[in-house]
């Protein structure tokens, strides 16, 4: 499968950094995942024999149901969001078919913020924030390497301020 942010690069545009959510916020709903699969198994075996054998089956693959969707969930959420910075802008989408995305021009970009907990500088992943003139906010949440992020887009403004001022001085001298 393609990359979305490889697809929709423009002629002569490079990616700067590219990095995704972090695998160690995650665990938490792998875990959930893994014990209803669990319950899923031990309800068959552990239930009281006045329990009908049908409602213990039932019961059984409703944990294991709930169980894949959640680790599913997990695993698309992963492998389905994307966040770079490229020379000239950053890119983050996330969804399969249904997607969400963020396309912010370099120029347009105020500041980004990253906020790490504990567990996050332990894990290094936190959320990042993108405040940009005249848009709201993007805030996501859970990405890994938040500070390797916010130092990809201060070389990347630097560089796109570097390249617009001599396109600039050039025409001027023509």
């Amino acid at each position: 499968m393609s990359s979305y942010v490889h697809s929709t690069l423009m002629p002569g545009e490079k990616i700067r950094y590219q990095t995704s959510l972090s695998i160690w916020s995650l665990i938490p709903g792998l875990i959930a995942g893994a014990i209803l699969l669990l319950f899923s198994v031990v309800s068959i075996g552990f239930l009281p024999k006045e329990i009908d054998p049908a409602i213990s089956l039932m019961m059984s693959g409703a944990f294991a149901v709930f169980g894949i969707i959640m680790l599913l969930a997990q695993v698309s959420r992963f492998y389905t969001t994307e966040i770079a910075f490229t020379d000239k802008r950053f890119i983050y989408k996330k969804g399969l078919i249904r997607r969400d995305v963020i396309d912010m021009v370099l120029e347009k970009i105020e500041s980004v913020q990253i906020n790490i907990s504990v567990f996050g500088r332990m894990f290094n992943f936190g959320d990042v924030t993108i405040a940009a003139a005249g848009e709201d906010n993007a805030i996501i949440k859970s990405v890994a390497s938040p500070v390797t992020l916010r130092e990809a887009y201060q070389m990347s403004y630097a560089e796109n301020k570097n390249r617009l001022l001599q396109g600039h001085t050039q025409t001027e001298h023509s």
